[in-house]
């Protein structure tokens, strides 16, 4: 039983053990989601606040546009109509000019008599009043407008109302006003609820407040993120929407979550360009609570730099209260960043002493290997010219035995046949000398003669060249082609019918066997020297080369 206790007890320690793990684990998982996520849509924002300038150039234009159209329009109706645009143009970017262009609105529907257009206008000069700080004269011209209009545009009455008392209630100084201003927000705000659509983002949004002023901050952030879930990206595409939820999610004490909807609904604003907002600069606000200095001082300066653009008076002094904590945080932040830059540099310093240090020594032992190269490499080249010139002499030496091989190779052949034509010729030698004395000792002196006149001499030698033509032939059997092959003009030397080689081919044949004299040649073939050189003279003029080139040439062959 002890044992099963402990057993028990053993196990259950280690699932709680388990489980505390895997707690840790996804808080850790999804706390690194939310910080990439953030990162994310940091970076997008820096790019959206740097695209700033072309954003108000394109808004610009369009103001441009409609300010010549008001400029040329012919009659006061269109003039109103432009006064109108120019106004919604201005609205959140330049406060002056939305009040400006809202009090030409009101001007032109007096002169017009048109009532719809005048109550527009009122709603309109009550909007550019709130928006310069002018609560009192905001609420006179709320005061003035009809009831009956007011109930045909309720929503925006009440909404200009809602904002006037929010505003009152942040500028008061009474704490009973205070509570009153915040009693009639809360009165419009139910106004605005009765009456709008419950299925829109802004009817969404309005709940949640009503909600949060009640300190149901769980119900509201639960009513939100379920519309969010049934709209996909309602919620996410609206930065009024997203402030809310970033407010709840940081009454909630999620700072990450808020931080995320703010910068979404910064870069919704930004986008637009908007220059009069809440979302940079609380974001700003909660990155410095966060430890993030560099980003907060970029918002909160990005901020108060649109506010000032846009006269919105009322957010001036929200921001500007703020900035001298962050500026002074950078500041130290700054310093910090100096202090460690200084400490860098001494050990850049001191590390840029130790790499020289190790650069005198290794260019010392570079210098050493450089002259150990320079002798290997003067080695190296010795042995490269030894081994080119091994190489040109087994060059040599493989021509030279080639050449041996095919001079023994002709001289074989040649004796062979040397041999057996004298073999041949001193037996016709010995049958004409028996031929002879037979006839000698008959006395036939008339058949003697006969045969003494007879060329014996002349038909020995033409065997001679015909066997002579044979054996080379057979020894070179392309020679007639590349002979001719060397004539530049297109000549060809052929043998004449019944022949082997021609003149011209047998004595270049000579030349090819290593007989190169002319007086050898002659000797030879039984020509003159005369002879020989005309043949000679003739052949080299079809090929129009020196004669100690064109010899080379035809040994080669």
């Amino acid at each position: 039983m002890l044992f099963f206790v402990y057993f028990c007890k053993h196990k259950l320690y280690t699932m709680k053990r388990f489980l505390l793990l895997l707690i840790l684990l996804l808080t850790a998982s999804t706390t690194f989601a939310q910080r990439h996520r953030l990162d994310s849509l940091l970076r997008e924002l820096d790019a959206v606040i740097e695209r700033t300038p072309k954003i108000d150039a394109e808004r610009q234009q369009s103001i441009y546009r409609h300010r010549m159209a008001f400029n040329e329009a012919v009659d006061d109706r269109s003039r109103y109509e432009h006064s109108y645009i120019l106004f919604q143009r201005y609205k959140k970017y330049r406060e002056d000019s939305t009040y400006y262009y809202a009090r030409t609105c009101h001007t032109l529907a007096e002169s017009l008599h048109d009532h719809e257009l005048l109550q527009q206008a009122l709603l309109a000069e009550a909007e550019g009043l709130m928006r310069l700080a002018r609560y009192e004269e905001a609420a006179n011209r709320l005061r003035q407008t009809d009831r009956k209009y007011v109930s045909t545009h309720a929503s925006q009455y009440f909404y200009l109302n809602h904002s006037l008392y929010y505003a009152l209630s942040q500028t008061s100084s009474n704490d009973e006003e205070r509570m009153e201003y915040q009693r009639k927000m809360r009165a419009y705000r139910d106004s605005i609820a009765a009456i709008r659509p419950s299925d829109t983002s802004g009817a969404v949004s309005n709940i949640s407040q009503i909600m949060k002023s009640e300190g149901k901050y769980r119900e509201a952030l639960a009513y939100l993120v379920e519309y969010e879930k049934s709209q996909p990206d309602s919620v996410w595409n609206n930065a009024v929407t997203c402030t809310v939820l970033a407010e709840l999610y940081k009454l909630m004490g999620d700072n990450m979550q808020s931080v995320i909807y703010l910068a979404q609904a910064s870069i919704l604003d930004k986008k637009e360009g908007k220059k009069s907002y809440t979302a940079l600069q609380t974001l700003g606000q909660q990155l410095y609570e966060m430890g993030d200095l560099q980003h907060a001082y970029y918002y909160i300066t990005t901020a108060l730099n649109d506010i000032m653009f846009s006269d919105a008076r009322n957010r001036l002094v929200q921001v500007a209260e703020f900035l001298p904590i962050i500026t002074a945080a950078r500041e130290e932040a700054i310093k910090k960043d100096r202090f460690e830059t200084w400490i860098f540099m001494l050990v850049l310093g001191v590390s840029i002493i130790g790499l020289l240090g190790l650069l005198y020594v290794l260019s010392r032992r570079n210098k050493n290997l450089a002259e150990v190269k320079k002798v290997l490499d003067e080695k190296n080249r010795e042995l490269s010219a030894h081994e080119e010139r091994l190489t040109e002499h087994t060059e040599e030496l493989a021509t030279l035995n080639a050449q041996l091989r095919e001079a023994n190779k002709i001289k074989e052949e040649y004796i062979a046949q040397l041999f057996n034509i004298c073999s041949l010729y001193i037996n016709d030698m010995e049958d004409y000398r028996i031929s002879l004395l037979r006839k000698a000792k008959k006395g036939n002196e008339k058949e003697l003669l006969t045969a003494l006149n007879s060329p014996v001499g002349a038909k020995s030698k033409k065997d001679l060249f015909r066997q002579f033509d044979a054996i080379f032939l057979e020894l070179f059997p392309n020679f007639i082609e590349k002979f001719n092959a060397l004539m530049n003009d297109g000549e060809r030397f052929q043998p004449k019918a019944g022949e082997l080689l021609s003149p011209e081919l047998r004595i270049y044949a000579l030349v090819r066997l290593g007989i190169t004299d002319s007086t050898k040649i002659a000797s030879f073939l039984g020509y003159s020297s005369q002879t020989i050189y005309n043949y000679r003279v003739k052949v080299r003029s079809h090929v129009g080369i020196p004669r100690e080139e064109f010899v080379e040439r035809v040994q080669r062959l």
